[in-house]
C-alpha cells in the first residue's frame, strides 16, 4: 500500500488543504510534519487546521489526514487502523505540551477531539462500481460511543471522491454566482441549528454543512438587493424533495416576498426536465431561480496545479 502515499500522498496533502481553504479552514503549521505527543511519542500529522465555528467561542482545531489510494488496496482493515490511528493521535496530541509550544495557534483553538480523513481514489475509472463496496466498508467499521475517561469523545470523518468533488462544485457554483451577481455570498446557519443562538452568516463551510444535503447561503449585490441560495446535493428521481425543501426554508425565513430564492442543484440527468416545473410549482409564491451545480469527475485543474507546486 505503501507505492500510493509517499510522492502521491504529499500532492493529495497540497490538494485537499487548498480545498478546505476556498471554505475558510485556515492551516496551521506545515504539512507532513512528526509531532510529539503527552507520551513523547512522535506522531505523523498530514496537517493541522482550525476554523472558525458558528457554535463555538473558540475555533476547533482538525487533523486531516490525506490518504490517496487506488481502489484495489483498500479494505476493511486499512481503513480501521486509519481510524484507530487516528483516534490515538487525537488522544495523544490533544494535551501534548510540546506540540502546543511548536504551534502556538493550537492553544487558541478548542480542545482537539476531531479528525477528518480524505481519501482520493486516484484510478477514477474505478470508483464509481467500487464505491458500493466502501460504503458497506464504512458501515462495518468498529467505533467506540462511549467517550474515554478524562478524554471526552472524538469525531472522526471521512471523505472521499463523492464528497470531495461535490465540495469543488459548490465552490464553482459559488464563483460563477459571485461574479454574475457581483455580490458576495456567505454561507447561512439558521437559529434552530445552532441551539437557539443567533444567526450567524459566514465565509465558514462547517463539517456539518460539508456532509449536509441542503446548504444555505445569502449573498448581497452591490445595489444592496440581498438574496437567498439554496445549494441541493440530495435525490432528484423525483419532485417530492421539493416540499420537505419548502418547509426546511419556510423554518429558516427563505420564503421571503423581498428576495429572490437560487435553488442550485447537484447530480442533475436528462430526466429532470420532466420534473422541473413541478419544482417550481411549490415555490410559486416566491421569485423563484433553478441553476445547475458541475457534475466533475476528476479534480479542478486549479487543484492539480496547487498539488504539484
Amino acid at each position: 500500500m505503501a507505492e500510493d502515499q509517499g510522492v502521491n500522498g504529499t500532492i493529495w496533502n497540497k490538494e485537499a488543504n487548498y480545498i478546505l481553504s476556498w471554505f475558510g479552514w485556515e492551516t496551521i503549521g506545515d504539512i507532513d510534519m512528526d509531532v510529539l505527543g503527552d507520551d513523547e511519542q512522535k506522531y505523523g500529522v498530514d496537517t493541522f487546521l482550525k476554523f472558525e465555528s458558528p457554535v463555538k467561542h473558540l475555533p476547533p482545531c482538525v487533523i486531516l489526514e490525506a490518504k490517496s489510494y487506488q481502489t484495489s488496496n483498500v479494505s476493511k482493515s486499512i481503513v480501521q487502523d486509519w481510524i484507530d490511528r487516528l483516534d490515538k493521535k487525537l488522544s495523544k496530541l490533544k494535551y501534548s505540551e510540546k506540540a502546543q509550544e511548536k504551534y502556538p495557534a493550537l492553544t487558541e483553538c478548542a480542545t482537539l477531539d476531531l479528525g477528518i480523513i480524505a481519501i482520493w481514489f486516484h484510478d477514477l475509472d474505478n470508483y464509481k462500481s467500487f464505491r458500493p463496496k466502501f460504503v458497506e466498508i464504512l458501515k462495518s467499521i468498529k467505533t467506540s460511543n462511549r467517550p474515554k475517561q478524562s478524554e471526552g469523545y472524538h469525531r472522526i470523518l471521512l471523505l472521499d471522491n463523492a464528497q470531495i468533488l461535490k465540495l469543488c462544485s459548490l465552490q464553482n457554483a459559488i464563483a460563477k454566482h459571485n461574479q454574475e451577481a457581483r455580490s458576495l455570498l456567505q454561507f447561512y446557519y439558521p437559529s434552530f441549528l445552532m441551539n437557539d443562538k443567533p444567526i450567524v452568516r459566514s465565509k465558514v463551510l462547517t463539517p456539518e454543512y460539508i456532509f449536509s444535503k441542503v446548504i444555505l447561503a445569502e449573498s448581497k449585490g452591490q445595489d444592496g438587493k440581498g438574496e437567498n441560495v439554496v445549494f441541493y446535493f440530495g435525490d432528484l428521481q423525483s419532485s417530492s424533495f421539493a416540499y420537505p425543501l419548502k418547509n426546511l426554508l419556510s423554518k429558516c425565513g427563505f420564503m421571503d416576498k423581498e428576495k429572490k430564492i437560487i435553488l442550485y442543484l447537484y447530480n442533475t440527468d436528462n430526466e429532470f426536465r420532466k420534473i422541473k416545473p413541478d419544482i417550481e410549482k411549490v415555490f410559486n409564491e416566491v421569485e423563484f431561480t433553478i441553476k445547475f451545480m458541475d457534475n466533475l469527475s476528476d479534480l479542478p485543474g486549479e487543484v492539480k496545479t496547487i498539488g504539484h507546486e
